[in-house]
């Protein structure tokens, strides 16, 4: 089999590749925990029904401990949610 060789835009940041995804530009497959808003605000939808669990999950270690009510405590949190 011949190795995979993408074609199309590659983004470094996950969050670009969720913007481009909601603006119309292909298809993203992404950890549920992180597109959650913009599935329940319609801005994206699920192709299929079918979801796959994974046998890991995400990881979020700052580099100091985050700030109680801070931006990085919102984040860890909302994953932890919605995980």
């Amino acid at each position: 089999m011949p190795p995979f060789v993408p074609r199309g835009p590659v983004f470094s940041l996950y969050a670009l590749a969720v913007d481009a995804a909601v603006a119309g530009a292909g298809v993203l497959m992404g950890h549920l925990a992180l597109v959650a808003p913009q599935l329940a605000s319609g801005a994206l939808v699920a192709p299929f029904a079918h979801r796959v669990r994974l046998d890991r999950g995400l990881c979020l270690r700052p580099a100091r401990p985050a700030r109680p009510g801070g931006m990085v405590a919102r984040v860890m949190r909302a994953l932890a949610e919605g995980a």
